[in-house]
């Protein structure tokens, strides 16, 4: 669990793991510079539970802290949690039971997200993946799929076969400074896996809380992130063998909703002073960026409409340019959700 300035969140995140009901396991609190008291609250729980480690390190962000404990870890899985939120009682227990009944390499389970504004919850949204054993055939043919359902999105939901992790030298690339690390992860895993498993399940709570969460902040850096996901994606469908001209329908719908809509999203952040042309100007780089495959703009919006209301909608608008009415769109978004 990395670790920084965490606020009253810590404590519940700790307890969380530490009264899971699979009792053999350790907790790295990796405390990332905090100067907000949760560096005195992670030792404390040293003290008390011999089952917990803390590391003490100068702020490097979340990468570093996570890469610093994949390589002191132990047991025989890896799973990871963020410091403001919450494993359900029987997260690990059900996670490893799967894993051991098949040998798999990876067991991801379904979730709940709980949007707050100022202490109010103004959103829950249920993750519900379908009970799947897939082996690498099967995640070759549904990698698309697995990538929209946010099997691929990020890193807490699942744990992971450490000697995939470790013998493959899978870690968190510290490029990404502000978000994008999860999904570059598991595109790097998902080369090794042999067996991957979902579980309908909801044992994980993931809190977004907007003015305490670093999403909330606006982050012109983060453009740059975004921009090298495609990247390592595509390196993956390589990797895989697998031809993004087979899959142009699914390849067009995960630019629109992780590309170009994370990226529309941070211009229309109030918190960004560029003025209307200046957005306009850098908006019209990501409609000309190498990965905009050909077809892109030939795709009917009513198979990305059948798909989701709100990706048919910003895929419409960017396709015909409407770039006021889409950045309006957002802005409205992100001031009521």
């Amino acid at each position: 669990m990395p670790v920084f300035n965490s606020g009253k969140y810590l404590e519940t995140a700790i307890n969380s793991v530490l009264s899971q009901t699979l009792n053999e396991i350790e907790l790295f609190l990796i405390d990332d510079g905090s100067i907000d008291g949760s560096s005195e609250l992670c030792d404390n729980f040293a003290l008390k539970d011999k089952r917990v480690k803390v590391i003490h390190q100068k702020n490097a962000g979340i990468c570093k802290a996570r890469n610093v404990a994949l390589n002191m870890t132990h047991g025989e899985y890896i799973a990871f949690i963020d410091h403001d939120d919450e494993y359900l009682l029987d997260f690990l227990e059900k996670a490893y039971k799967v894993a051991q009944e098949v040998n798999a390499d990876i067991v991801k389970l379904s979730k709940k997200e709980i949007i707050f504004r100022e202490q109010v919850v103004v959103r829950e949204r249920y993750y519900q993946l379908n009970s799947q054993i897939l082996e690498k055939k099967d995640i070759k043919r549904n990698f698309f799929s697995l990538l929209e359902n946010g099997v691929f999105t990020c890193v807490w939901d699942g744990i992971y076969k450490k000697e995939i992790v470790l013998n493959n030298g899978v870690r968190f690339d510290e490029f990404f400074k502000n978000g994008g690390e999860d999904i570059d992860f598991m595109m790097q895993i998902v080369k090794y896996v042999e067996l991957l498993v979902t579980v309908p399940d909801i044992c994980y709570l993931h809190y977004i809380r907007k003015g305490f969460s670093t999403s909330a902040k606006f982050k012109i850096q983060k453009v740059d992130h975004l921009k090298e996901l495609p990247k390592r994606v595509n390196n993956t469908l390589d990797y895989l063998d697998l031809h993004i001209s087979q899959y142009e329908d699914a390849y067009s719908y995960y630019l629109v909703k992780e590309y170009i809509s994370p990226i529309v999203a941070l211009y229309a952040n109030p918190r960004c002073n560029f003025d209307y042309l200046e957005k306009k100007r850098m908006i019209e780089k990501v409609r000309n960026a190498h990965y905009m495959i050909p077809g892109f703009f030939r795709r009917k919006t009513c198979l990305i409409f059948k798909k989701s209301i709100k990706m048919g909608t910003v895929y419409f608008l960017f396709k015909y340019k409407m770039y006021r009415l889409l950045l309006l769109v957002f802005s409205l978004r992100l001031k009521y959700v």
